[in-house]
């Protein structure tokens, strides 16, 4: 049976509105006699009071906004988790909706229909209606992880630097001997799919590659990177590297290697993206540029703060870098 702040009030020998003073730590003081038997009656009987009538109540509702793609994505629900992390941290409740790319407009304006205090928005792609969607908000919003160019230019946005990330993957896999580094990308309406090509061929032109190589592009999805990773191979004289633009893909890739009874990392060398939990414990281990979740959640949290106490503050842009860690499918810890 569910305890009520009635109960609460019951054992406490005082009133519900002296219980919510007490929670709510106003608007009336409350004698620390009262106070104390209050706080021993809800330990007692394991009294929750119900935060979001709490929140529904107070001018500023405590609530924020998650609208991100795909909740079956391994990297987006780690990234999710990051952020309901963070904000628990700083005492906001998290509302979490995703969107296939279509009604995105909507779902930003019933996040102001629940009175959110603003939202953290990572597209489902690149489109011309980016910014006037953004525009049309009924509340703050911090773009993260894919932001657009449009969306870089007037709103607050923060990223890993895919570009980066992809041409250090692919220069520490031209660093152990490989001139033959392809790449399974990722698709090209993403702004996340064209910087990871662009940072691989940079990384080529680093070190005068100019031919033998192949990009081969997939879905972000593991069903993706095996279409495109059989595509791949057929191409490829052994032995070779790819560079893989997301773990998902990586994982097909890895599929159809062993499907062909070749060996990772003799044969084919991998490197991928975002450094999901999974990378570390499929077979072999997976290098990859880690997203560092923590420091995106935090920052993109900090950035939507920021701009609901100062709304006319200029935008801000934030790039942080990816993070390295090579095992054992780049041929890393091999004796």
């Amino acid at each position: 049976m569910k305890v009520t702040r009635a109960d609460v009030a019951r054992r406490a020998q005082t009133s519900p509105a002296v219980v919510s003073y007490v929670i709510n730590g106003g608007p009336r003081s409350v004698a620390p006699a009262t106070r104390a038997r209050v706080e021993a009656a809800i330990r007692d009987l394991g009294y929750r009071p119900n935060r979001v009538a709490q929140a529904l109540r107070r001018t500023r509702s405590g609530f924020l906004g998650l609208l991100m793609p795909d909740g079956g994505n391994p990297f987006f629900a780690e990234l999710a988790n990051a952020i309901e992390a963070e904000a628990a941290r700083r005492g906001k409740l998290l509302f979490l909706l995703h969107s296939d790319g279509g009604e995105e407009g909507e779902r930003l304006a019933a996040m102001g229909d629940v009175r959110a205090e603003g939202v953290l928005w990572v597209p489902h792609h690149e489109s011309p209606s980016t910014a006037s969607t953004l525009a049309n908000s009924p509340c703050p919003v911090v773009v993260l992880d894919r932001v657009p160019a449009d969306a870089a230019a007037g709103y607050d946005s923060i990223a890993v630097d895919h570009y980066q990330g992809a041409r250090l993957a692919t220069s520490h896999l031209v660093e152990h001997g490989y001139r033959q580094v392809s790449c399974l990308s990722g698709p090209s309406e993403t702004i996340v799919g064209r910087d990871r090509t662009a940072g691989w061929r940079q990384a080529l032109a680093d070190h005068g590659i100019t031919e033998g190589v192949w990009d081969v592009p997939a879905d972000f999805t593991p069903e993706g990177g095996r279409a495109a990773g059989n595509k791949l191979l057929d191409r490829l004289t052994f032995p070779a590297a790819v560079f893989v633009a997301s773990d998902r893909q990586a994982l097909g890739l890895l599929r159809a290697v062993r499907d062909r009874e070749l060996d990772v990392p003799r044969d084919v060398a991998i490197v991928s993206f975002d450094g999901t939990d999974v990378s570390a414990y499929i077979t072999p281990p997976l290098s990859t540029m880690r997203q560092p979740l923590p420091a995106l959640a935090a920052g993109a949290l900090t950035l939507l703060e920021e701009r609901i106490r100062d709304p006319y503050r200029p935008a801000r842009y934030i790039a942080l870098p990816a993070e390295p860690v090579f095992r054992t499918s780049c041929g890393c810890g091999q004796l």
